[in-house]
Formats: structure tokens, C-alpha cells, sequence
């Protein structure tokens, strides 16, 4: 599966595991890519079928993109589901899981990660307010994880200079919508892009999405 997908004018793109092998009964194999490179980034591995919990092991993945092997000792990757993850730890115990990869009896089973858009725009009241739809992988906790939902200008990843808006995910479901009101419009057929930030660290990137705003 390609990393982007575009619609018209939009991008999609998102921080994903993928090539999730069993070595052998001890031993799992996994390759990740993501947006941004961060120190707060580790792979890890979960028995059952999401990262919940902590890890019985887990790997650093603090690079852009890379490969970790996992290794534990007293459990048998053949026999059962197992999660692994991209997860941001943000110190207060809760990670922010932001892709995952099942497998069950030492297969590859299926694959999830975070997802951003926009599907709703308007200016009113001399303000803007755009409906942002996310979803994140099952188990993942947005507002204990301390998730948010960046508005910048223009349609640069890691765009520089300050955000015209931002908001915590205030719900804990893995997936739904937020409204997010700026304090002024928004240009008509500007370039914007939200991005989705893990465990509140601006330098996580789990997902994002360019859009030309075209609220009336």
C-alpha cells in the first residue's frame, strides 16, 4: 500500500509498521517509517490483539525510517495473536499508538494506522471552522495519550513558524471528529494542512492531510 493517497487536491500520508516477520518463536522482525524522526519513537510488541497495556518488549525508532527486532523470551510468537506498534511515550505512562501490525500464530493478519481529513468547512461569525475526521489503531486512547490536531498554513509537512490552531482530542474512542474554530477566517483557496501529533510532542508526526480551504 502506497503511503499517500490524494484526492484532488489533498494528501494524505501517515507514519506505518509494516514487514512484520516471525524469526522465530522468540524472535519478531518489523520495519517502520515515519514522517518525522523522534526520540520519544520505540517499537513494541503486545500479546492479544492491541497495544494495550505495557509491552513485553519493545525497540527505538527514533529515525525516519529503520528496522527493529524484538526478542522475548518465555513466549511463543506461533501460537496466538500479538500487536506490534509505533508508539510515542509521553512520560506520563499512557502511550500514543500510532500504527500497528496483528499477527496471529505467527502470520502477518492486518494493518492499522492513524488516518486524518477534512470533511467539513465554513467561515461564520468572522471565524473558520473545519470538521477534522481521525482515526487511530484500536487500543490507542487519544485524549489519556495527550493526542492533538495541529492547523498550519500551507502544504509543507513540519511547516515552520507558529500553528493558526490547535486541539486536544477530547475523547478516548480511537476514532471520531473534532471541530476546530480559528480565531480568524481562513483564506479562501489558501493551502492548509492539519497534522495529527501524538502524545502532544510537535516533533511526532502520526498523520496528515493537505487541503485548499474553500468554506464559504
Amino acid at each position: 500500500m502506497s503511503e499517500f493517497f490524494e484526492k484532488a487536491s489533498s494528501v494524505m500520508g501517515g507514519t506505518r509498521v509494516y514487514d512484520v516477520r516471525m524469526m522465530d518463536t522468540v524472535t519478531v522482525k518489523a520495519r517502520y517509517k515515519a514522517i518525522t524522526a523522534s526520540g520519544d519513537s520505540r517499537i513494541g510488541i503486545w500479546p492479544g490483539y492491541q497495544a494495550t497495556g505495557n509491552p513485553i518488549a519493545k525497540a527505538d525508532a527514533k529515525d525516519l525510517e529503520g528496522e527493529v527486532t524484538l526478542v522475548v523470551q518465555g513466549y511463543d510468537f506461533s501460537d496466538g495473536p500479538y500487536t506490534v506498534g509505533f508508539i510515542v511515550n509521553n512520560n506520563t505512562g499512557d502511550d500514543s499508538i500510532c500504527a500497528t501490525v496483528l499477527m496471529d500464530n505467527g502470520q502477518y493478519v492486518k494493518s492499522e494506522a492513524t488516518t486524518l481529513s477534512v470533511i467539513g468547512q465554513k467561515n461564520m461569525d468572522g471565524k473558520s471552522y473545519l470538521t477534522v475526521k481521525y482515526s487511530t489503531p484500536d487500543g490507542n486512547t487519544p485524549s489519556r495519550s495527550l493526542d492533538w490536531i495541529y492547523l498550519f498554513n500551507g502544504d509543507r509537512v513540519v511547516p515552520p513558524g507558529q500553528a493558526v490552531q490547535h486541539f486536544p482530542i477530547p475523547s478516548n474512542d480511537s476514532s471520531g471528529t473534532v471541530i476546530i474554530q480559528t480565531d480568524k477566517p481562513l483564506t479562501f483557496k489558501n493551502d492548509y494542512i492539519v497534522e495529527y501529533n501524538p502524545g502532544r510532542s510537535t516533533t511526532a508526526i502520526s498523520a496528515y492531510y493537505t487541503f485548499k480551504f474553500k468554506g464559504q
